[in-house]
């Protein structure tokens, strides 16, 4: 039989042995753990795109929805202005666009354009003297091609005749304040009234010989002129400064 101290030793030596099998357990067990902590983060960093790839979508989804309302909500009315436009209709539009020649505006739903010469009685340059995108404009439908979805409109107020307005207000040997809208080898025209334009004949500009009305005008220059001639017929004015610069002198001399 074993001795008591053989048979302490032999339990300490179990006990040693359990003790070293729970620790290496142990270990084993962390070292697991370890290994699929890399496994669990590329896991946890799908999970993430996916959520915010999914809000993505959702939010694209809303937007796509609501330009498709937009768009069926302009086709509906597209189609009710081409249903019941006419030539000499008024509408209230929106300037959407301006070009060297007009501008396109949108009278809900389908956009006319409004050709640089029916935007204002004057002479102008570019659209842009007169309106500017974002504008809000009456305007009035001078002709529609249903077949080719095209709309001229104008802009100009044609309850008055420029040419009444003109003869009413002038006659011949009345003195004027007119704008120079431009310039030819010939003289320079300038508005009278808006929507009338006189001849300034380049014998007429100065009281001395010149080159060219260059040499004396601009465009955009506001001079007084004489009212020489009328033409009734051709709706034709003739201006003068040189008759206004010959008189001044014949009245100081009567003064």
């Amino acid at each position: 039989m074993r001795t008591k101290t053989e048979l302490l030793r032999e339990a300490q030596r179990q006990t040693a042995s359990a003790r070293q099998r729970a620790m290496t357990l142990a270990a084993r067990r962390r070292q697991a753990a370890a290994a699929a902590i890399p496994e669990l983060e590329p896991l946890e960093d799908k999970v993430r795109s996916l959520g915010i790839r999914l809000v993505q979508l959702a939010a694209a989804g809303a937007k796509e929805e609501e330009q498709n309302a937009a768009r069926a909500e302009r086709a509906a009315a597209a189609e009710k202005v081409w249903a019941e436009i006419e030539d000499g209709k008024h509408y209230t539009g929106t300037v959407k666009s301006l070009t060297s020649y007009g501008a396109f505006v949108d009278i809900g739903g389908v956009d006319g354009m409004v050709h640089i010469s029916e935007l204002s009685w004057s002479r102008i340059k570019h659209p842009s003297e007169v309106v500017s995108v974002g504008d809000t404009v009456d305007v009035y439908v001078i002709s529609a091609d249903k077949e080719k979805k095209k709309i001229s409109l104008g802009m100009k107020d044609r309850s008055q005749d420029p040419w009444t307005v003109f003869t009413s207000t002038y006659e011949v040997g009345d003195v004027a304040n007119v704008r120079v809208v431009k310039l030819m080898t010939f003289g320079a025209f300038a508005e009278i009234v808006p929507g009338v334009d006189g001849l300034i004949h380049i014998s007429q500009i100065a009281d001395h010989r010149i080159e060219k009305p260059g040499d004396v005008l601009a465009e955009g220059d506001k001079v007084d002129v004489k009212i020489t001639d009328v033409d009734m017929e051709n709706q034709k004015v003739s201006l003068s400064i040189r008759a206004l610069l010959e008189e001044a002198p014949a009245g100081e001399d009567e003064e």
